[in-house]
């Protein structure tokens, strides 16, 4: 299935979604595996997207904006888009140097204002919402990241300390809790931006 015809366009606007479920079934395989092989894109990243440009094609059948005879094609560009703006956002949430945030961190837990963070005002309040956030956390999330961040652990030393049964099965857990902190930290910019 690669265009939508009317009767399918038709379904779509009153509500059936069986066209939608067709173009998933055709074309699930063939775009996650073509955003998975993008560098920073998870398996996981990459069916968020497709889901994300699906959306985007039956908003536009609803609104009936969509034009297009490559199905296939405009669903790529679609998800390719949204991951390129994904990735823009989240660079530009957690977009800090490490030993600027340790000494902006020393200087908020000593109070010494006499300590240059070398931190601009915005980079600043980044870290005060990555903060926050990471305090918003489940505990298992929060005392994973404070160890392997904060203290230094390294992943293959926290695998017996923290009782996870292998290293895949931590790095796994890791990856979850940093998709949930920078989630967090988005809604907390966002929140403040308004």
């Amino acid at each position: 299935m690669n265009s939508l015809t009317n009767i399918d366009k038709t379904k779509i606007i009153e509500g059936n979604n069986e066209p939608l479920g067709r173009v998933f079934e055709s074309h699930f395989t063939y775009c996650t595996e073509i955003l998975g092989s993008m560098s920073n894109c998870s398996p996981h990243e990459a069916e968020d997207t497709f889901m994300d440009a699906i959306q985007v094609l039956r908003d536009k059948v609803i609104s009936k904006d969509f034009q297009h005879t490559n199905l296939r094609g405009f669903l790529i560009v679609t998800a390719k888009n949204k991951l390129r703006n994904k990735l823009k956002r989240d660079r530009k949430t957690i977009d800090l140097e490490v030993d600027a945030v340790e000494r902006y961190l020393h200087k908020k837990r000593t109070t010494m204002d006499g300590l240059a963070s070398n931190l601009s005002t915005e980079q600043e309040r980044k870290v005060d919402f990555i903060l926050k956030a990471r305090h918003e956390l489940g505990p298992s999330c929060q005392k994973l990241l404070e160890m392997n961040f904060d203290l230094g652990y390294k992943l293959k030393e926290l695998v017996e300390i923290l009782g996870f049964s292998n290293y895949d099965s931590i790095k796994s857990t890791k990856s979850r809790c940093m998709r949930t902190l920078k989630s967090k930290v988005a809604t907390l910019m966002q929140q403040h931006q308004k």
